[in-house]
């Protein structure tokens, strides 16, 4: 019969008995598990086995567990045979040892530019890490991480749980957008894949619930924001160093192709349009102030340059360019400045207005434009003689003509009342009514 003293003994022993076996177990089967999650690429150490013994014990009571253990051996079964088991089944505690894993994986693969590994360690990373937050292990492991803190605390702690796995995506495609070298053409792969791994995650995180999803999705915001807020400081950065002076066409006009390249590749963030369009609309203002003698020719090789800027902000939902609408009407009514027909050039200052009621500038040249309209009409109703006016054909076109040269003058009036030569242009329409002897309503 034992005596009362040995029964701690024996169970103290028999728990370091078990964990012995776990810490044992965790070395056998970790290895080859990382082997096969990396392609080979990442060994454990003993140490490293040891530190996650937990979650090879966690794996071991999940039903997964099973269906990885017979597929340890066998290399071209990975990984389509981890994404098998995920779905049959793995508890919120195996998703947070899984997050861990293969966010670290997923950096390490990132800066070795290994990208189709990387790009499946990011997507099971993302998906580990929501799963996690599904159940109660993500919150036992932050409770132990800071058993004193208060539940704002874990709740912030929560929030950016992700950051591990997203951030080394802002880290790489800002060094692949080689901001501080503007002439310079970016990484076209890293940027795309950098790219396409944003798109997923955000995917991701619109379907998912919860604090954690809710703190990435933050988090997603803030990193597009730092990207477009560092591509448009570095090119104004490098607009702001040449010198207006003595531009040359040769110099702007390849900094505004590097911003398209990487707006591009970004895939086009408006913000970043709008900043370009304006910076580049500014320079127009700017060059015109300086009265340079080429100047004309500068700018027109200017305004096709931003286009495709205001297209694309211009085919922005109404909401998202409302505040859009004086920079767009500039850049149109600078466009119609380089139009060959009169038709074209009245097109783009009416989308101007319609963009922006009342801008000035736009309203001053359609203005302007209807009364050259006017002057060629009238420059044909003087020429007509007065004998054969009494001929109803020609007494109606003259009548309309007429009609139409008041239309154009009283829109002409509307538009931009100071007009100078409206009050001579009226006289003439009185005189040649008078003449032809066809009444109008013109004062």
């Amino acid at each position: 019969m034992k005596s009362p003293s040995t029964a701690p003994m024996a169970s103290s022993t028999y728990s370091e008995d078990r964990e012995l076996r776990w810490l044992l177990h965790a070395r056998e089967r970790l290895p080859l598990l990382a082997r096969r999650l990396s392609a080979g690429t990442t060994e454990l150490t003993p140490e490293q086995c040891d530190a996650l013994s937990d979650w090879s014990r966690s794996l071991s009571e999940d039903p997964a567990w099973a269906m990885l253990q017979d597929a340890l051996g066998e290399a071209a079964a990975w990984p389509a045979v981890w994404e098998r088991a995920r779905q049959a089944g793995m508890s919120a505690r195996t998703e947070h040892h899984n997050a861990l894993f293969l966010s670290r994986q997923f950096a390490r693969l990132l800066a070795s530019a290994d990208l189709e590994l990387a790009r499946w360690s990011f997507v099971q990373a993302l998906s580990s890490w929501l799963a996690a937050d599904a159940g109660e292990a993500l919150e036992h492991y932050l409770c132990e991480c800071a058993p004193e803190g208060p539940e704002e605390l874990l709740e912030q702690t929560r929030r950016t749980a992700l950051s591990p796995v997203l951030s080394p995506v802002l880290t790489q495609t800002l060094e692949a957008l080689y901001l501080d070298e503007f002439h310079r053409a970016p990484e076209r792969r890293p940027l795309r894949f950098g790219t396409e791994l944003l798109t997923l995650a955000r995917e991701q995180l619109e379907t998912s619930q919860g604090a954690l999803a809710r703190g990435g999705h933050a988090r997603l915001q803030q990193m597009h924001r730092t990207l477009e807020d560092r591509l448009i400081d570095a090119f104004q950065n490098a607009i702001e160093s040449l010198d207006l002076t003595t531009l040359s066409m040769a110099d702007a006009l390849p900094l505004l192709a590097s911003l398209e390249q990487r707006c591009r590749l970004l895939g086009f963030p408006h913000r970043c349009d709008e900043a370009a369009l304006r910076v580049g609309l500014n320079m127009i203002w700017e060059l015109r102030r300086l009265g340079r003698d080429d100047e004309t020719e500068v700018v027109e090789r200017l305004v096709p340059a931003l286009r495709p800027l205001a297209s694309r902000l211009e085919a922005l939902p109404s909401e998202e360019h409302l505040e859009l609408g004086g920079a767009l009407a500039d850049f149109y009514t600078f466009e119609s400045e380089f139009a060959f027909s009169l038709n074209r050039r009245e097109e783009h200052l009416r989308h101007a207005l319609a963009l922006c009621e009342g801008h000035r500038n736009a309203s001053r040249l359609l203005s302007h434009l209807l009364m050259e309209r006017a002057n060629r009409d009238l420059l044909k109703i003087v020429a007509t003689p007065e004998f054969g006016v009494a001929l109803g054909p020609l007494r109606q076109r003259l009548s309309d003509a007429l009609a139409r040269v008041e239309s154009y003058l009283d829109e002409a009036a509307t538009l931009f009342p100071a007009n100078e030569r409206l009050q001579d242009y009226r006289h003439d329409l009185v005189t040649e009514r008078e003449r032809l002897g066809i009444p109008g309503d013109t004062p």
